[in-house]
């Protein structure tokens, strides 16, 4: 009998086995859609979770507060030391507050992007399936697995490498539309 995560696991792989494309150019579109519409979502989220003005304020504050501390380190003025040391607690509560609005999205997140993981990288890291071909070549591996070298120039890249590829792309994009940057 299957446990409850192999229940959960294994349903996106269903799905996935059902109707998601193997190869490129398909694969790419449906993994590159996907990213796009997790993209879409996760910032969506984040609209509606964070108060982005004041994001935007502690964002500021904390980028003149490391404009002072590197003055301080090349000049070595007493003035400007005494300036950011006095500052320094409250910059830590500023930093600890954005640090915690930056990550409430994730606490949503988490769970059904691993999920999601695990289910894409699976169907697509096997000999049947794969993410992407590129024009050129790339290590076969750096810290992990990238994907296959073909030879003449043509390197197939597994869909962990893809997607985090498409994903910074328009999540750039996303959160400039958002106004989130």
């Amino acid at each position: 009998m299957a446990s409850i995560i192999d229940q959960i696991i294994g349903f996106p792989d269903f799905l996935l086995r059902s109707f998601a494309p193997r190869t490129p150019p398909e694969a790419s579109i449906f993994i590159a859609l996907i990213t796009i519409l997790i993209t879409v979502g996760t910032n969506l989220l984040t609209l509606k979770l964070v108060d982005v003005e004041k994001l935007r304020l502690y964002k500021q504050l904390l980028s003149e507060h490391n404009k002072l501390r590197m003055q301080v380190l090349k000049t070595a003025d007493k003035r400007l030391q005494a300036k950011f040391e006095k500052e320094e607690p409250r910059m830590k509560k500023i930093q600890s507050e954005y640090m915690q609005m930056t990550m409430r999205p994730m606490l949503f997140t988490f769970i059904p992007l691993i999920i999601f993981f695990i289910s894409m990288s699976g169907f697509y890291n096997t000999k049947r399936a794969f993410a992407a071909i590129v024009p050129f070549g790339l290590p076969e591996s750096l810290l992990f697995p990238i994907g296959k070298n073909l030879g003449n120039g043509l390197f197939l890249l597994n869909f962990v490498w893809f997607y985090f590829a498409v994903s910074i792309v328009f999540n750039s994009i996303i959160r400039k539309i958002l106004r989130l940057d």
